[in-house]
């Protein structure tokens, strides 16, 4: 295995407070798709929630190096199974042939989302 990119990101959770009725805050609800508000409006602290799928989706465009861009945020799907989270992107080629490893961590400020993608 290979190491393609690495992304780090970190951000303050109170960006996340205010929520519009479908549960995500309103200047982020072009960032995130169909499912992921779905998964938002089920979930128990939407706060903790949004941040994470978002710090993980920023991380994830900083790993791809320069091969995806913040105007292709909503390509990016974050799933999320009993805290353990899995990226898929619209546009398939990109993810062909690699994995994503990817770690959160929520604190009462901050949640910070490292991603990892390496080529097999």
């Amino acid at each position: 295995m290979r190491i393609f990119g690495l992304g780090i990101n970190i951000v303050e959770k109170e960006r996340f407070q205010i929520v519009s009725r479908n549960g995500v805050a309103p200047f982020l609800d072009y960032s995130f798709t169909t499912e992921e508000k779905k998964y938002l409006e089920t979930s128990q602290d939407k706060v903790e929630a949004s941040s994470t799928l978002f710090a993980i989706k920023e991380a994830f465009i900083k790993a791809a190096s320069g091969h995806i861009n913040l105007r292709d945020i909503k390509k990016i799907n974050i799933k999320s199974i009993n805290n353990k989270y899995s990226i898929t992107y619209e546009e398939n080629d990109f993810l062909k042939n690699k994995q994503c490893w990817i770690t959160t961590n929520v604190f009462p400020d901050y949640t910070i989302a490292s991603v990892t993608i390496v080529t097999a």
